[in-house]
């Protein structure tokens, strides 16, 4: 137990490093705070037995080291602020880099598995979590303990050392119970975060879904899942209180012990008169202060063991999955103009065997076209070309390279992959435009890109290329985000171009005019398209078709709509039936 939680803890405090000169400062201030609500009652012990003697120096004295001690608090108090918000940023600023990296050069099979919201929810969040840990809530315990045990110095300072020791043990007992105590809790609170997770995964769901559950008065029953998730969360919280109100309890019941044993002391001294009354007033200002910084100390304990289940998760998310192996290979991939061969693919996604012993090879400088219907293994096979996810075993060769031995990031400087549903973040369109692009576009480009990929409708948009779109902005429809996402492929220039069902959200115009666009792009690249409608297939110079994960057929559009009972033809009837 107090290994794990000394492993935890060092794990916890190792973004300090990033701010050491300013959490110095930080700890500073800290140290002298602590330092000042402590000694200020002292001063106040002196003040009430200067005026018990009458000695007005003295009084003066001590009034003078009384303004001197508040008036160093308030400057401080200036500074540590200052020092702490560029403290906080700066480790924010530093882990949301880290972490960021992390997530992108994760491995994708993995964290293919792990929803958008969710990854950023765990990285804005949890981040969060981390850094009040590290910055408020470490340096208050650390303070708040030095204050405690200074407290029981002076105590038992001019009366008995070995109390101070026994007070110390009692002290280290009261730390190990709330780590028990926290440690038993903490299954349970693990358990309820993940169900908490799951709510908002729901909840989200709802709003996403808001016309659907509204044409199918759905309300209910989404309502009742929430509050069956609710009812979980409650049962564990539940569960988890039973425990912290025990060690509140325990806590409670030793200091009660210390007080009355300090209380009956005082007593006997009071009476023999062995120590004065000043004396007297100042151990019980101390007791107070003892009281009220061992009752923040456990509560601040609880709370820290409750956000390092956010500081878990999010190490478990991406400390502990590996990264892109190939990423940093230092041999760059060279653009040569040949075939994309793929030799005894094996895949498997999650349990599910996709591929087993797949080959296939894709023409240079030519549009190839994968159909079939979905679960077929295309989108699988689009992301394995374009090393998105990584197969359990084969050989993929481009341009008679292996990809498992070149540089992933110069991979794909010669490669574009554009998904069914091409992203569009909130800003102007020309920040969409030039978004991926390492380099600054001419005018001259941009317009002739506008030109090829049928986008002249941003010259209708309020300001242009400074339009603001996106969710809180003006609303592209699927065929304008196409068209732009059509127009970055072409900023970027690729020599091998993946696209995941270009048109398959698209109205009959709109199609007509992204195909327009497409044709453009497609000029002396190697294109890997997979499609559902075969009328925009029927331009490829090649048409794979897939079944349960294998090639059943291959040939061009002209011939396999020639051949009856092939499945290619069956298809196309069925899309020309009507």
């Amino acid at each position: 137990m107090i290994i794990e939680f000394y492993s935890k803890l060092k794990i916890l405090l190792s973004p300090l490093r990033y701010i050491k000169k300013n959490l110095s400062l930080n700890l500073v201030w800290e140290l002298y705070d602590w330092f000042q609500s402590i000694y200020l009652v002292q001063v106040l012990a002196y003040l009430v037995a200067a005026i018990q003697a009458k000695d007005l120096d003295s009084f003066y004295f001590w009034i003078f080291i009384f303004i001197i001690v508040e008036a160093f608090a308030y400057f401080f108090t200036f500074v540590a602020t200052t020092y702490f918000v560029k403290s906080f940023y700066s480790m924010w600023h530093t882990l949301h880099t880290i972490y960021l990296r992390k997530f992108i050069n994760l491995d994708n099979n993995k964290i293919d598995m792990l929803w958008t919201w969710r990854s950023f929810s765990i990285i804005s969040k949890w981040v969060d979590s981390w850094i009040e840990i590290v910055l408020a809530k470490w340096i208050n315990v650390l303070t708040w303990i030095l204050s405690i045990i200074y407290a029981f110095w002076i105590i038992a300072f001019t009366v008995w050392f070995s109390y101070l020791l026994i007070i110390l043990a009692i002290f280290f007992l009261l730390f190990l119970i709330i780590v028990y105590w926290n440690s038993l809790s903490l299954k349970y609170r693990r358990v309820r975060k993940e169900i908490t997770t799951e709510y908002d995964r729901s909840l989200f769901k709802i709003i996403s879904s808001k016309f659907e559950i509204l044409q199918n008065n759905r309300i209910e029953n989404e309502n009742k899942k929430l509050l069956g998730f609710l009812k979980t969360i409650v049962w564990l919280s539940v569960k988890e209180e039973i425990f912290t109100s025990s060690w509140n309890v325990a806590v409670r019941f030793i200091f009660a012990i210390i007080q009355l044993i300090i209380f009956f002391w005082l007593w006997l001294w009071v009476i023999r008169w062995e120590i004065s009354f000043s004396y007297f007033i100042l151990v019980n200002w101390l007791i107070g202060v003892i009281n009220k910084y061992v009752w923040w100390f456990s509560r601040e304990i609880r709370s820290i063991w409750v956000q390092m289940v956010n500081v878990d998760k999010l190490l478990e998310t991406f400390d502990y999955i590996d990264e892109i192996k190939w990423i940093n290979n230092p041999t760059p991939f060279n653009y040569c103009k040949w075939n994309i061969c793929i030799r005894n693919l094996n895949f498997w996604y999650s349990s599910q065997n996709i591929f087993t012993d797949f080959s296939a090879d894709i023409r240079w400088n030519a549009k190839t076209a994968l159909v079939w219907d979905s679960w077929s293994g295309k989108t699988t096979l689009m992301k394995l070309v374009a090393w998105y996810i990584n197969p359990t075993a084969w050989e993929i060769i481009v341009d008679e390279q292996n990809v498992w031995d070149i540089n992933l990031i110069s991979y794909y400087k010669n490669i574009w992959y554009l998904t069914q549903d091409p992203s569009v973040f909130d800003g102007t369109i020309m920040e969409n435009l030039t978004y991926a692009l390492d380099r600054e576009p001419t005018q001259k480009e941009i317009d002739e890109t506008i030109r090829n990929s049928k986008c002249e409708f941003i010259s209708e948009l309020p300001n242009g290329m400074d339009t603001e779109i996106g969710e809180r902005w003006i609303k592209l429809s699927g065929g304008q985000k196409q068209r732009l996402a059509i127009a970055k492929i072409m900023l970027k220039n690729p020599n091998i171009i993946l696209l995941d069902e270009p048109t398959s959200a698209l109205d009959s115009i709109s199609e007509q005019v992204v195909s327009e666009a497409l044709h453009n792009l497609f000029r002396w690249r190697t294109v890997l398209v997979i499609a559902h409608r075969l009328q925009t297939v029927k331009e490829a110079d090649d048409i794979i078709v897939l079944k349960k994960w294998q090639i059943i057929e291959r040939w061009t559009h002209s011939e396999l709509s020639q051949i009856e009972n092939w499945e290619y033809k069956k298809m196309l009837d069925l899309q020309t039936s009507f």
